[in-house]
């Protein structure tokens, strides 16, 4: 039931941004959905804050763009 709610959620999410004008590419939504933090925590035993990370893959994969980087980084 979890993964029920999870995808309707994500449909949800990816109709927002075809709606809204936010210049989000649903790929780069895709992809910052999943992104295994825990996973880059558990290799490096190091403890990444999650908006530091937002942050940076966000402006890395969509520069130049400062309101998609907030919309991006707003479900996060």
């Amino acid at each position: 039931m979890q993964e029920l709610y999870c995808v309707i959620a994500f449909t949800f999410f990816c109709t927002a941004i075809e709606i809204f004008p936010t210049c989000l590419p649903i790929w780069a939504a895709a992809v910052y959905i999943g992104l295994p933090l825990a996973m880059l925590q558990a290799v490096t035993n190091q403890q990444v804050t999650t908006t530091v990370m937002q942050e940076l893959i966000a402006g890395y994969m969509l520069h130049g763009r400062p309101a998609t980087n907030i919309a991006l980084k707003t479900p996060g």
